[in-house]
């Protein structure tokens, strides 16, 4: 580790952190929206195409984004950081980390549930054990939930941090800056 260490974050995973957080929101948004279109095949197409490219992008962020962390590794922890919270940043963090491959994966088994071609990938064949219906249901089905607990988990890591940035005022946020 560099000087940095003590003083926050590798530049490089800061890159990680913000860009895969602007991914998300924007994949959140491309992909609600999809799911509220009706009848416009067109724009659904394009819509359909960005968000699997997102999708892909976040996936593959995600994996430099953990190789990257296993080689340069973590700053130490931040002194204001009580013994709970190491351990409750810890765990959610380990979640989230889960999650950002959670989702774009479920999305990917999801778009070949439901046989779209998918950029980059093209068109792929998938097994006809099941009925193509209930494949897409259970994918779906984890599709949305990994969201849920996205949202949820995220909305833990948040907190924290508006904790330490408006109660304690700690100055912990600068740390990711």
């Amino acid at each position: 580790m560099d000087d940095s260490s003590a003083r926050g974050y590798h530049p490089v995973t800061k890159i990680f952190h913000w860009g895969i957080l602007f991914l998300m929101a924007g994949q959140f948004l491309v992909g609600y929206t999809l799911a509220r279109l009706e009848d416009d095949d067109l724009i659904e197409d394009r819509l359909f195409t960005l968000h699997a490219l997102l999708g892909i992008t976040i996936l593959v962020l995600s994996i430099f984004r953990l190789t990257w962390r296993r080689r340069q590794g973590l700053p130490p922890w931040a002194p204001t950081l009580t013994p709970f919270e190491r351990r409750y940043s810890h765990t959610v963090e380990r979640i989230l980390y889960v999650l950002v491959l959670a989702i774009p994966l479920s999305g990917l088994a999801l778009a070949l549930a439901d046989e779209r071609p998918l950029p980059l990938i093209g068109e792929v064949e998938i097994s006809d054990t099941l009925d193509d219906s209930e494949v897409e249901d259970v994918f779906e089905g984890v599709h949305i939930a990994t969201h849920l607990v996205f949202f949820a988990v995220f909305a833990l890591h948040v907190g924290l941090v508006i904790k330490h940035q408006l109660v304690d005022r700690d100055g912990l946020l600068n740390r990711m800056l």
